[in-house]
């Protein structure tokens, strides 16, 4: 009945939603002369464990151990009193057990409003529970003086007391520097020594902590409860409505959550961006002679210590609490810096980033363009959730114009600035560090071949790899200081990050490309609505969908490569029974899996829950017994890389041997249920011996009793526990039994008794008991090492179980595939791949996959044939609206899910591999980078004449239409030119410049198309066709669009007539630019385009001055004399020239 009444009285805690903070001076007696029994008493109730003995107090033990407070019922009775402090104004303020405040005055209970008012007085802000504004204080609200549980009246807040430090505007950097100095650094708080001296005990180790922590969220543990305090606490009440205590003895503002609600709150921190710290109190046994020297708030048996335990940063998270979904999160470190580049300079980069949760690190160097292609592809590609750089004082050592490219980039990225040298290494001393660090310890077969290649020795950076050392020393010195770099490092899983380059073994997709094909992001609201990413990914584990980002990310190059995932998808999708089997039991049995790379990356690291350990076990007996079902399918299979990845001890290890020892070592459902293993005998010996132990002195106990039945003559005599008390020989009150008990008065030992029995001890039960409870005490620490032993006996096959979910990542991801073309609808082909010496596209019947059409609508196919050997380049005109811009993006669409390995919507589909595919769509400035929509038109352009390559694919669309419409004929003239001659790679080039197509009507390399429409000019309608023709568009219908889009009547009429005056003024200059000279760009594909065009002679100058009158006759001789001198220079000068004859004319005849 007792126990019941404990179990409701802390339930009734745990509901309580009020907090009040817990001071160790109450719960512990300062004197060290108390009882014996007591002293047993309190220290059972405060230890962690629960009921070991603390140690006495001449132990030489220097360990420290965390402390939990235990709230026993004696404890919690105490607490239940009402304990009574005097105000200034002789009121009285009372706390119940947990804190919820009251006020009386007279013995007669205060109104609501009353009492809200009284709390604004003593607290310095409104009453939490009362006033929805309560967050709304701020520091001058504070009063000087308050009362608070054990403090006396008017007594000094600790933030007034420390004004001069702790004030906002007084605070200085732990180097003494003011807010407002450049180089301030608002992670650490400056605190004058003789204020710390000036602390007791507590508050001295909190704030030695929070000074070297200051930007960051502190949780101290105080038994049960999780406490923040002083700004903090106010932070967690403004952002997370955490209720704010009385500032209590200590006078500092104070808010806390019980033990179980630490995580719910911490990953709402993180997830707005702050980073929390894990304070525990530890107790640490010392021995008499340092007790004596002991200040007195410190002289106590065992007195606390607070140590950091965990520091956790929203790009270093690894517990499935803090992470919200089961995409990678990335720390990332970045080192720049600029190196010579033939006539120039330009950026490079080291970068090296982390995925904590799974141990996966990677590292690389590149030297990228000025406009940072490589740097910005590689941040779409992972989307860093923290990222690291250099900052000395004022000036950050990244350029402004990488951490824009960051800030634009990423959505709200946490920016850790590190100090260059002790927090952000150089090369040597990540090289000198890591050769006397024990992360890889076991010989030179045991280092990560990245690191030995990185490495002369394993201690001297290699010539070229001097950014990406210091970019991992970054990395592993921020893990250090986070408690992560043994868990994360000793996993060796690091890998080489190659960036972009042309000798890629996958097709290159920059940053322009991810972000105009909405691969990974839409452009609406940069989700995955409508992205590739979202057609494609049918992964049923999370492990699976992490990979196949990748594939996303980094398409195969390679013919082979792509034909054996093709043959992996025909294998998923085929008609015969093997490929329904094998369809079934992967979708089955990945189906609902728990994240198993991360799970085997924490039990590595010996942080794993014992429940996360069991399902990763049932996990792997689930895939090995569907592996082991599929052997016989293998011979069967076309794709030899699927069969590799299924066939055990090729693809798949061998982990049965394992999984069998898991089997027998323990029950698995037990252990759910209990949460804690219990082996089965014979598998671990330590614990057999412990185990056996109790037992035998278990049976001792048991054999007495019988013994002194027989001794003593009573029969009903059985042992009884009673308030935890055990082994009790409870007899029956009898005459009879009275009388054996009194002949035997000295074998027992009258511990209690009641009305009817009597209870009692033996000196045999005495002393077996004091020996049970020692080797009980055993058994549990041989027990509590059980689970850790158990992970360590898992992470000896580490490499095996790594191996395991990589081929079941590989699994997921062509079953994924196969999903992925057998709902694209019809038609939907295999794409067939040729390496050939020209390049060349052609698909029939193609769809943009991720158009989803209307209703009542269908998606209209188109035909495209591009390269040998036909032209490499198509000139794309059309209405607006006509689906231009939807057939450029289907084209590059396509190419990349055919070389990803999937089946394409098309009735067919050929192409040799595309190495890159450069895209240039749409309008947009950049504000931030004080770029013009012009000006990054004319990046995008120059990245592309700069980089492609007869093997890339190019779209460019309506080119030229960010600047003044001759400044940008001129331009995608120019442009159209170079790719045709000099480059000869697939282009798509959309415009409405219709005059571009009179110029390159006589270039072999360009075929003209065009998107085509019907027009009514009765009704003045345009009904778009989506269908790709031959041919040129003879205009781009806009005033019709306008129609369509609402415009007024009157504006449209207005505009056709102003447009059809302008086009005829403008007839006799393109019948200038129609009279060419005979002598025109060779048809051998000469590169020369300097023979294009005919000169303007005197008589076409004297017809036009006829025509337009005598008064412009001056003004058109200027013009022919541009002409004239124009004339030498090219194409490109004939059309700067052509721009200005235009303006010109148009300034005449105005």
């Amino acid at each position: 009945m007792e126990e019941e009444e404990d179990s409701e009285g802390e339930e009734a805690v745990h509901e309580d939603d009020d907090y009040q903070p817990m001071e160790e001076e109450e719960a512990e007696d300062d004197n060290e002369e108390e009882d014996v029994d007591n002293r047993k008493r309190r220290a059972k109730r405060r230890n962690a464990t629960g009921g070991v003995d603390d140690g006495d107090e001449d132990s030489d033990d220097d360990d420290v151990k965390p402390v939990l407070v235990k709230h026993k019922k004696e404890e919690r009775m105490e607490l239940q009193e009402e304990r009574t402090q005097v105000t200034g104004e002789g009121e009285a303020v009372t706390r119940d057990s947990v804190g919820a405040l009251a006020f009386k005055r007279g013995g007669a209970q205060r109104t609501k409003e009353e009492r809200a008012e009284r709390l604004r007085e003593v607290l310095g802000r409104p009453a939490l529970a009362l006033i929805p504004e309560a967050g709304d204080a701020t520091e001058a609200d504070v009063p000087a003086k308050a009362g608070g549980k054990g403090g006396k009246a008017g007594q000094v807040l600790f933030r007034e007391k420390h004004r001069h430090w702790i004030g906002e505007a007084n605070q200085k950097d732990a180097q003494g520097r003011s807010r407002d100095d450049p180089a301030y650094d608002p992670s650490t708080l400056f605190i004058p020594r003789k204020d710390l001296e000036g602390m007791n005990t507590f508050q001295r180790q909190y704030w030695e902590i929070k000074k070297q922590h200051w930007d960051k969220i502190i949780f101290c543990r105080n038994g049960v409860f999780w406490e923040l305090y002083e700004k903090d606490a106010e932070i967690s009440h403004r952002l997370l409505d955490i209720k704010l205590a009385d500032p209590g003895a200590m006078g500092m503002l104070t808010a806390g959550v019980f033990e179980n609600a630490f995580d719910p709150y911490a990953a709402k921190l993180i997830a707005l961006g702050y980073k929390v710290v894990k304070v525990e109190q530890m107790q640490a046994n010392t021995k008499s002679s340092e007790k004596k020297n002991r200040p007195k708030d410190q002289a106590r048996t065992n007195f606390i210590q607070l140590q950091v335990t965990r520091i956790l940063s929203p790009g270093t998270l690894v517990d499935d609490i803090y992470i919200d979904d089961e995409r990678a999160i990335y720390l990332l470190a970045v080192k720049e810096k600029w190196e010579p580049s033939g006539d120039s300079e330009l950026p490079s980069y080291g970068v090296c980033f982390v995925d904590t949760a799974t141990g996966e690190v990677n590292v690389g160097q590149f030297q990228d363009d000025r406009d940072r292609t490589q740097f910005e592809t590689l941040l779409l590609q992972i989307k860093p959730r923290e990222i690291l750089y250099e900052k000395e004082g004022p000036t950050a050592l990244c350029s402004p114009q990488t951490l824009q490219l960051i800030k634009r980039n990423v959505n709200q990225p946490t920016l850790t600035r590190r100090r260059p040298g002790d927090q952000f290494w150089n090369a040597s001393t990540t090289a000198d560090f890591l050769a006397g660090a024990d992360y890889f310890a076991g010989g030179d077969r045991e280092w990560p071949p990245v690191l030995s290649q990185l490495l002369k020795d394993h201690r001297e950076a290699r010539e070229g790899s001097e950014l990406c050392l210091s970019a991992f020393g970054g990395v592993v010195s921020y893990l250090k200081e986070l408690y992560l770099d043994k868990e994360v490092l000793a996993q060796g899983r690091i890998k080489t990050y190659a960036g972009t380059t042309f000798d890629s073994p996958n097709l290159v997709l920059d940053s322009k490309t991810i972000k105009n094909l909405e691969i990974f992001e839409n452009t609406v609201d940069g989700k995955t609505e409508g992205t590739l990413l979202k057609l494609m990914d049918h992964c049923s584990t999370p492990f699976g969908k992490r990979l196949f980002k990748r594939w996303l990310a980094m398409p195969l190059k390679r013919i082979h490569e792509i034909e054996e995932r093709q043959n992996a998808v025909e294998d998923f999708n085929g008609s015969e029974d093997h490929s329904t089997t094998l369809k079934d039991a992967v979708a089955l049995n990945l189906k609902g899996l728990p994240d198993l790379e991360r799970i085997v990356s924490r039990i590595h690291a010996g942080s794993s829950p014992i429940l996360t350990f069991l399902s990763a076990l049932d996990a792997f007996d689930l895939l090995w017994n569907m592996v082991s079902e599929l052997q016989p399918l293998i011979g069967q299979l076309r794709s030899k890389r699927l069969a590799f990845l299924l066939t055990v001890g090729k693809g798949f290890p061998d982990i049965a041997p394992q999984l069998e020892y898991f089997s027998r070592a323990f029950d698995r459902d037990q252990a759910k249920s209990e949460q804690r293993l219990i082996l089965r005998p014979g598998v671990d010996e330590e614990f057999d011996a412990a185990r056996e132990k109790v037992e035998t002195i278990e049976q001792q106990l048991q054999q007495h009793l019988e013994d002194l039945k027989e001794e003593v003559g009573i029969s009903d005599m059985a042992y009884a526990t009673v308030r935890n008390k055990e082994y009790l020989i409870e007899i029956p009150r009898t005459p009879k039994n009275e009388a054996a008990i009194k002949r035997h008065k000295s074998t027992f030992i009258p511990i209690n008794d009641t009305k009817s029995v009597g209870r009692y001890w033996t000196p045999t039960i005495s002393a077996l008991f004091a020996d049970l409870e020692k080797a009980r005490t055993d058994l549990e620490r041989c027990r509590l090492g059980l689970f850790a032993r158990n992970q360590q006996k898992f992470s000896e096959n580490h490499r095996e179980w790594s191996l395991a979910v990589a081929c079941m990542a590989e699994v997921d991801c062509l079953h994924s595939l196969a999903i992925t073309s057998s709902s694209l609808g019809e038609p939907v082909c295999r794409p067939t791949f040729v390496e050939a010496k020209e390049a060349f596209f052609e698909a029939e019947e193609m769809r943009h996959p991720c158009i989803s059409p209307k209703i009542g609508d269908e998606f209209i196919p188109n035909t495209l044939r591009v390269g040998h050997p036909h032209q490499p380049l198509i000139l794309l005109t059309g209405p607006n609206m006509g689906g231009k811009s939807t057939l450029l993006r289907e084209t590059c669409v396509l190419a990349i899910i055919a070389q990803v390995g999937c089946f394409v919507p098309a009735a067919s589909c050929r192409l040799s591999p595309v190495d890159r595919i450069f895209t240039r769509i749409g309008a947009n400035d950049n504000i931030m980078a004080g770029q013009s929509t012009f000006m990054i038109e004319l990046q995008e352009t120059a990245s592309i004449l700069q980089h492609a390559t007869p093997a890339s694919l190019v779209i460019l669309d309506e080119l030229g239409r960010g600047t003044a419409t001759f400044d940008g004929y001129s331009i995608a003239y120019a442009v159209l030119e170079h790719l045709s001659r000099k480059v000869g790679c697939r282009t798509l080039f959309s415009t409405h410049y219709h005059m571009l197509t009179d110029e390159v009507v006589r270039n072999p390399h360009i075929a003209l198309k065009h998107m085509s429409c019907h027009i009514d000019d009765d009704r003045k309608e345009v009904t778009f066709l989506y269908k790709v023709a031959d041919g040129v568009c003879p205009k781009s219908y806009g005033m019709n669009v306008a129609r369509m889009a609402g415009v007024n009547e009157e504006i449209v009429a207005s505009a056709e007539k102003i447009a059809q005056k302008f086009e005829g003024e403008l007839a006799i200059d393109l019948q200038l630019m129609e009279t060419e000279n005979s002598a025109t760009a060779d048809d051998d594909d000469s590169s020369d385009a300097t023979t294009h065009g005919a000169a303007v002679g005197d008589d076409e100058v004297e017809a036009k001055s006829e025509a337009v009158g005598a008064d412009e006759k001056a003004r058109v001789e200027e013009i022919a004399h541009l002409l004239r001198e124009e004339e030498e220079k090219g194409v490109a000068g004939r059309m700067a020239a052509f721009a200005r004859l235009v303006g010109l004319w148009t300034q005449a005849t105005q």
